[in-house]
């Protein structure tokens, strides 16, 4: 079987004149505040990414950098500030958070207006309930948005999602149960069963373990998302970034695989912005815009 790579900038590029033409509608241009806390070399990469792609669509993003030494009351105070700033639109917490700190405890300061991360108790109960407006996490929105545009059809779909995280696994298992899928799901700590992920139509890996989905679980076929970011050594003992899925295993079995990096990555930073520019428009008392997910052409 001839196996779709899934490099996803294409989806990327057809959101990002929507975006543009929605802030360009707006009376304030929709303004992001991050918190990030301590020295973490990949928080401070991923941040300063999710800056520069929000700015570069005419939106602001301030970050406000805590010291590894931040206390908790140090920390929901910050919240609490932006939560009540009305020139911010969106609050996100950077995690993970230095272990002394509760993380549970401060995304749940943020506001459900402005959780445009998904991640609140709020959020969540908002999602279960199918409540009128949603911020989904990020991560979860651009998977769903991927497969709407590949036109995979979820109802009655037999689904395996690998891994159980807040952030993305459970709400993503949400989402497709909403949609009627069929869903199993795995955690790495625990073994797959064989059986199950080998008849899966779907298969999404979100354990951050690398070389963890083989080539004999795939069945011939099946969609394959890899959302694993795992820093590995290559044969020059560089390091190199691969996911949870073995892409040379998978490749003559999957009808859709989506690399590392290249793939879901990308439609991370543009759901996140999307959120925002909702958030923003419903603070502003404008129209809540639509996305319109084009048709993949192979």
């Amino acid at each position: 079987m001839e196996t779709t790579i899934l490099h996803t900038q294409p989806l990327v590029d057809a959101l990002i004149p929507q975006v543009k033409s929605a802030v360009a509608a707006l009376p304030a241009a929709p303004t992001l505040a991050v918190v990030l806390v301590g020295d973490d070399p990949a928080s401070i990469i991923y941040v300063n990414k999710k800056k520069e792609a929000i700015e570069n669509l005419g939106g602001n993003c301030c970050v406000h950098h805590l010291g590894r030494g931040t206390t908790q009351e140090l920390l929901e105070s910050t919240l609490r500030t932006l939560n009540e700033d009305s020139s911010i639109h969106g609050v996100l917490l950077q995690v993970p958070l230095p272990k002394m700190l509760n993380a549970s405890r401060a995304l749940n300061i943020i506001h459900p207006s402005k959780d445009v991360d998904g991640l609140t108790e709020t959020s969540w109960k908002n999602m279960e309930q199918q409540a009128n407006h949603i911020f989904y996490p990020a991560t979860p929105l651009g998977v769903m948005r991927l497969l709407q545009w590949i036109q995979v059809k979820l109802e009655h779909k037999k689904t395996v999602v690998v891994g159980r995280s807040r952030l993305v696994g459970k709400p993503l298992t949400e989402m497709l149960r909403q949609q009627n899928t069929e869903i199993t799901t795995f955690s790495k700590e625990h073994p797959i069963q064989q059986g199950i992920i080998k008849d899966a139509d779907i298969i999404i890996s979100a354990a951050g373990c690398a070389g963890l989905i083989t080539g004999d679980m795939i069945k011939q076929g099946a969609v394959v998302i890899d959302i694993g970011v795992n820093a590995v050594n290559s044969h020059t003992k560089k390091r190199k970034v691969v996911g949870d899925v073995i892409q040379a295993e998978a490749i003559g079995k999957a009808s859709y695989l989506t690399p590392v990096p290249g793939g879901v990555g990308r439609l991370t930073v543009i759901s996140l912005i999307t959120n925002l520019v909702e958030a923003a428009a419903i603070q502003q008392s404008r129209p809540t815009p639509t996305w319109e997910i084009p048709t993949f052409n192979t």
